[in-house]
């Protein structure tokens, strides 16, 4: 997964990290377009969500046009990689500013951006929403649309005095009530996209539990819930453990004097560990590694991503291989010296050693 809402990243850097996922057979790109900080893209029923809700430097606005989109999602097709955007609702959503009044003004929101929520009463919101989908349909070819749900703060709703006065006024009796009435709207949305299915994060199955079957439940936090939505039928994949911004990405908070040694975390994480003798493992549909872009921008992504990202790669294609963790570790330090020498990033090495020659 690529955030492109907390740093904005160039077209060039997504295409590199597409030659880089190829190299490492990694098939899917996770397109992350909307949170707090920023409304990246360009929404044709929609341009005011961009026009508010992008970064500005003076009068340079940092937006992908239908154009770049298309431009990725081909570059993405010639290397055998689906797109698959994500657009996060009703929680992360100050960015969606951009169309007057629909993220809600909550005093939980000011010590957190990432508090704010859109309002589920207004029509407006649901205008912005299908919008955003009928985007989608056009740009992306992939059936599958990522709807987010994840960290929503039901504070931010139960302090708005016109949410309460909606609420009583429709016989909606507890915010849980009205965020069920607001994913009962989203889902009507999506069913005008007949060709689209969701997928959400793990939040919006523990907290709604009568999503549609057929929505993919990611689960970055919990193996075991994981296990338990596929038990029930849903697809699931397995993002817990593989969250490169973080400084102990293990599951069981396992940590290292050395950064980048957190590889061998990642490459020891196996998806379908756990599972019971029956046949719930086949809805497990794979695993993504994350690249949330707080602190990454163009200049550092890389660097952040590779090599670590090869061990997950090498992780969902194969079993745990029977040599040391020494082997493997010099395994992937040539591989990252390979995508210096290939493509010219900084990917960072996991040992010391002799400089990498034809990289520089």
């Amino acid at each position: 997964m690529l955030d492109s809402a907390r740093h904005f990243l160039a077209v060039d850097t997504i295409k590199t990290t597409l030659d880089l996922m190829a190299a490492a057979k990694l098939n899917v790109l996770h397109w992350h377009l909307s949170d707090a900080q920023s409304f990246p893209i360009e929404i044709a029923g929609q341009p005011e969500l961009a026009e508010g809700g992008a970064y500005r430097v003076g009068s340079r606005k940092f937006v992908y046009s239908a154009e770049d989109v298309k431009g990725i999602v081909r570059y993405a097709a010639d290397r055998a990689i689906r797109v698959v955007p994500e657009f996060d609702v009703p929680g992360h959503a100050a960015g969606w500013h951009g169309v007057d009044g629909i993220v809600v003004d909550c005093p939980v929101a000011v010590s957190n951006i990432n508090n704010a929520a859109l309002d589920p009463t207004l029509e407006a919101t649901y205008t912005a929403i299908a919008a955003v989908l009928d985007t989608v349909d056009a740009l992306f070819p992939d059936a599958f649309v990522h709807l987010g749900g994840d960290e929503f703060v039901r504070k931010c709703w139960d302090q708005s005095y016109h949410i309460h006065q909606f609420m009583n006024a429709n016989g909606i009796a507890s915010i849980d009530d009205l965020y069920v009435y607001f994913h009962d709207r989203l889902e009507a949305l999506l069913a005008d996209h007949p060709r689209l299915t969701a997928v959400y994060w793990q939040e919006a199955w523990e907290e709604l539990m009568d999503l549609p079957t057929d929505a993919v439940v990611q689960f970055w936090s919990s193996k075991g819930q994981m296990r338990t939505a596929a038990a029930l039928g849903h697809p699931v994949l397995l993002s817990a453990g593989w969250y490169l911004d973080q400084q102990v990405p293990s599951l069981n908070r396992a940590t290292h004097y050395e950064w980048m040694d957190t590889w061998l975390d990642m490459y020891n994480n196996e998806p379908a560990e756990g599972f019971p003798q029956d046949n719930s493992v086949l809805n497990l549909y794979g695993g993504e590694v994350t690249m949330w872009s707080e602190q990454v921008d163009d200049l550092s992504i890389h660097a952040r991503v590779w090599p670590r990202a090869a061990a997950v790669a090498e992780r969902l294609w194969s079993r745990i291989f029977e040599d040391s963790d020494a082997v493997r570790k010099t395994r992937f330090d040539t591989f990252s010296c390979n995508l210096k020498r290939w493509y010219g990033i900084s990917s960072s090495p996991l040992q010391p050693g002799a400089p990498c020659v034809g990289a520089y």
